[in-house]
């Protein structure tokens, strides 16, 4: 449902595949986050995700 949401808001904001997998990540980490499950660990988790998300992004323009 997470990623349909993602096609969605990608078709009406014609946001780049990067921006929506940011907001995708953002969203789940704030759900996560409010759950109140060991929040360092999830804040640690949600900082790679992010990392690894902005370091695909040159990769993603260049093709």
């Amino acid at each position: 449902m997470i990623w349909h949401l993602a096609h969605l808001e990608r078709r009406v904001l014609k946001l780049s595949y990067e921006a929506v997998a940011l907001i995708v990540v953002i969203g789940v980490c704030r759900v996560i986050t409010f759950a109140d499950v060991a929040k360092p660990y999830w804040f640690t988790l949600c900082g790679s995700l992010s990392r690894a998300i902005a370091n695909i992004r040159p990769k993603a323009a260049s093709t």
